[in-house]
């Protein structure tokens, strides 16, 4: 969470075009001190957490990474889905969690065409597009595999061969994205007009996306935890 805390008051302070040294005459801390603070190299007193909130008009949680939202509010299952046949969903129900996630991934899905909309790269919005199908082709594939009653037959790529061709599939995608978005395209056509890409900030994001606000930041989170436990 300290290394956390550090970097959302960068965030937040470089949101707000401040200079470390307005902040602390703000704070009433010395600029020293604040990059300290900044750099999560000094732990910071509970006092002066709720003066950072205070400060920035975030919660407390925010700041010390337990919730992507500034309010400090989560998702909830009431903004997820519909319960199934009526009943209600069990707070401890597989149906919760998978609702849960499902509205995370659709509101990330849903800022991303989002964007590809805006941007108006056709090359760029196929591969991302072909990308994400063939993600989920493979979890659908490795589900239906793991029942041996299941014949191989329904598809035309054999089981010996659909993990490597999927993997290698989804690498030739990842690499013609990242030429996209680097600028190398093969034609004039292709290329990527980067004045259409958004610029991503806080206030941002909920003022352009926020239908989607909620599940976008709790997967950006959640992504950067689980991508972070691989160092």
């Amino acid at each position: 969470m300290e290394n956390n805390f550090g970097r959302t008051i960068t965030l937040l302070r470089k949101e707000r075009k401040l200079s470390q040294k307005q902040v602390a005459n703000d704070m009433g801390v010395s600029q020293a001190l604040l990059s300290h603070y900044e750099k999560g190299i000094r732990h910071c007193s509970f006092d002066l957490l709720v003066a950072f909130a205070d400060y920035y008009n975030v919660s407390c949680d925010y700041l010390l990474g337990r919730t992507p939202d500034k309010n400090g509010q989560i998702i909830s299952i009431e903004s997820t889905s519909e319960p199934k046949s009526g009943n209600e969903i069990q707070p401890d129900s597989n149906d919760l969690v998978n609702a849960l996630n499902k509205r995370i991934l659709s509101d990330g899905i849903n800022v991303l065409y989002s964007i590809l909309d805006d941007i108006s790269n056709k090359s760029l919005t196929n591969e991302m597009s072909a990308y994400l199908d063939i993600s989920v082709y493979k979890m659908l594939r490795m589900l239906y595999s793991a029942n041996p009653k299941n014949l191989d037959c329904f598809f035309s790529i054999s089981e010996h061969d659909f993990l490597f061709l999927c993997d290698s599939a989804l690498s030739k995608r990842e690499y013609n994205i990242s030429r996209l978005c680097n600028g190398i395209s093969e034609s004039a056509t292709d290329a990527i007009d980067k004045d259409k890409i958004p610029l991503f900030s806080y206030d941002k994001i909920e003022k352009a996306y926020s239908n989607y606000k909620a599940g976008l930041l709790n997967l950006i989170k959640t992504s950067e935890t689980k991508v972070s436990a691989e160092k």
